[in-house]
């Protein structure tokens, strides 16, 4: 059994790669670890350059909805974070549909138009990855941005925006964060069968 489709109570867990601005091209690390795990599917978009979060959000609940048996969890990078917030505060999402999110060096909601404050909290397992030095976001609004949403902080320390420009194709770590996620989830479920 793969790590990208483990079962619980008769559901698959599957993952959803959510880029952001300008997409994920072949070398960066969100395109690596999609290649990681079979079953993995990338949120499509009509214009990668454009920043709006609301067909972004649309696309991610699409994707969601095209296997509706299945327990899902996002792999966001910059904007895709944001776009995962919006789709929560859009769509209403609740636990089930959406079951964790890894998010990984998210863009400071200003640079988009958007508020802090409307930031939701999400009502799943969450894990918010930053860097010290991004310059989409800092360090300080990283741990206020993961506090509204519930999420863990991780602190990569200085690694810049996680991206490509900054070193990180294949990444392993991430995907050991992916995978001890879906650990975290399965025992969970493992406790909730055994009440």
């Amino acid at each position: 059994m793969s790590s990208a489709d483990l079962f619980r109570a008769g559901r698959r867990q599957r993952v959803v790669i959510v880029p952001g601005l300008h997409g994920s091209g072949p070398g960066h690390w969100q395109s690596w670890m999609e290649s990681e795990l079979p079953g993995a599917v990338r949120v499509p978009q009509a214009d990668w350059d454009d920043p709006s979060l609301a067909p972004r959000a649309q696309a991610i609940a699409d994707v969601l909805d095209s296997d509706p048996d299945a327990d899902w969890i996002a792999v966001a990078h910059s904007l895709g974070c944001l776009a995962v917030a919006h789709c929560v505060q859009q769509r209403g999402l609740r636990r089930g549909r959406l079951r964790g999110a890894l998010l990984v060096a998210p863009a400071s909601p200003t640079r988009f138009n958007a508020r802090l404050a409307d930031s939701p909290r999400l009502p799943f397992l969450a894990q918010t990855v930053a860097s010290r030095n991004d310059p989409w976001l800092p360090l300080e609004e990283a741990f206020e941005l993961s506090q509204r949403w519930g999420s863990r902080l991780i602190d990569a320390g200085p690694v810049g925006h996680l991206n490509v420009e900054a070193g990180f194709g294949p990444w392993p770590y991430g995907l050991t964060l992916l995978r001890r996620m879906q650990r975290e989830l399965n025992a969970a479920d493992c406790a909730y069968l055994d009440d």
